[in-house]
């Protein structure tokens, strides 16, 4: 019994419709004494502890901020704009993107540079003490894995994607074949040294509002 986890605004709020008091476990995870209240089996969350993102990722850096809000650019390259100091309930924040690093077919060079699977540092230090550890468990292993889709859409941007796999198919199919490939390489070690249980592929397409298509 697992279900995704709330975030750390939502167990605030219910902190305020009567959830007990209990340590905070970061933005996107949950303390023990909330998987115990919820009966929620125990699961390896966060999978194996093997670097599959950005590497080395982009300076965090604002780049303008007043009443209208904050424009920014995160460690994926995409600069978006948000509430900024104006929010003030913590967790997810609504934005809206500016611009995705990737445009042409030099800015994808320029991209995949990092995500190189031999880069260091994708495995910690003491990956053969950990691995050992988790040989030992007595609950499922899950890796998370974002899909391919989400991958070039965090690169070129949802709308330009879309546009891009009519106008430049080649450039995409380079993208996701890049990416499949660096996943595989990437997780060879991990998979010969650790039983997985189960494997997550991560998709984010869906959207927050519905459209009504009038019939012709």
């Amino acid at each position: 019994y697992w279900f995704g986890r709330p975030r750390r605004a939502t167990l605030d709020a219910w902190r305020l419709q009567g959830l007990p008091p209990m340590p905070d476990a970061g933005e996107y995870a949950c303390p023990a004494e909330f998987l115990d209240l919820v009966g929620m089996d125990p699961l390896q969350w966060g999978g194996l502890p093997v670097n599959l993102g950005i590497s080395p990722p982009f300076a965090e850096r604002t780049i303008r901020e007043d009443a209208s809000g904050r424009i920014w650019q995160d460690a994926q390259g995409i600069v978006m704009h948000d509430a900024g100091r104006q929010l003030t309930t913590p967790g997810f924040r609504t934005r809206s993107y500016v611009s995705h690093p990737v445009r042409t077919q030099e800015d994808w060079l320029r991209m995949r540079e990092r995500y190189d699977p031999a880069t260091p540092g994708r495995y910690p230090p003491d990956w053969e003490e950990q691995a050992a550890v988790l040989r030992r468990r007595e609950h499922p292993l899950m890796v998370f894995i974002a899909g391919l889709y989400w991958k070039t859409r965090d690169w070129v941007g949802f709308e330009n994607l879309s546009t891009m796999f009519y106008d430049n198919p080649q450039l995409v199919h380079e993208m996701m074949e890049h990416i499949t490939v660096f996943i595989m390489q990437v997780l060879e070690r991990a998979l010969r040294d650790v039983q997985v249980d189960c494997v997550c592929l991560n998709e984010d397409m869906a959207y927050k509002t519905a459209a009504m298509i009038s019939p012709a």
